[in-house]
């Protein structure tokens, strides 16, 4: 879900690509993957109340109505779920997190180190930051017309770097992950696709017949 996530902010959540084939099937999956982990705005607990200021509004929104006008990736990507979940779903993250700041910074911090780890803030920087990763490693693909030589091998001299920056993201990810899922469960295919319709299709040659159309 979290890759399905990076690829499709990337790639296809523009305006001019939101409504094509390839966007909207990409959508759909991500959306299914959310309802399949609680992920989606119909899991919102009605008792939390928070206010929101918006930037250039005056008036504050309730939570119905700040929610009311975000998608359900919106709520994603916002860390809004984290708002709905029993704070001690988060424990695993939050002792991970005091054991690496202890590391890092020593012992001498306890009376912080024992405030309640601020999932929220945790999570916005990481998806953010993984969000920029996925944008600056994404690898080179297809032979340019012409067969330049010069401009092919700084492509694979990129690809080399953008590899390595793939093969670093392992512990960012799973971190990620425990924060989306802290039960780590596992959903099948089977699951996905009978009890979430989740369209299990052949992207690659969707992708193919747009961009026949398209370029």
């Amino acid at each position: 879900m979290l890759h399905k996530l990076l690829e499709y902010r990337r790639n296809w959540a523009a305006r001019d690509r939101a409504q094509s084939k390839p966007a909207t099937i990409r959508l759909a999956q991500l959306e299914a993957l959310q309802e399949a982990f609680g992920l989606t705005k119909q899991h919102v607990n009605l008792l939390v109340r928070v206010k929101y200021s918006l930037v250039g509004q005056r008036t504050e929104l309730n939570r119905a109505q700040y929610l009311n006008g975000l998608t359900n990736v919106d709520y994603l990507v916002q860390g809004e779920f984290l708002r709905d979940r029993p704070e001690e779903s988060n424990l695993a993250v939050a002792e991970r997190a005091r054991a690496r700041v202890r590391a890092v910074y020593g012992s001498g911090h306890e009376e912080r180190m024992a405030r309640p780890v601020q999932i929220g803030w945790l999570y916005n920087y990481l998806l953010n930051y993984r969000q920029d990763l996925y944008a600056v490693a994404q690898p080179e693909q297809g032979m340019l017309e012409g067969f330049a030589v010069g401009l092919l091998y700084g492509q694979e001299l990129a690809n080399a770097v953008k590899r390595t920056i793939q093969q670093s993201t392992a512990e960012m990810d799973e971190v990620l992950g425990l924060i989306l899922d802290p039960s780590q469960r596992v959903v099948t295919m089977d699951q996905l696709v009978n009890t979430y319709r989740y369209p299990n299709v052949d992207l690659e040659s969707i992708d193919l017949e747009w961009r026949m159309e398209n370029y």
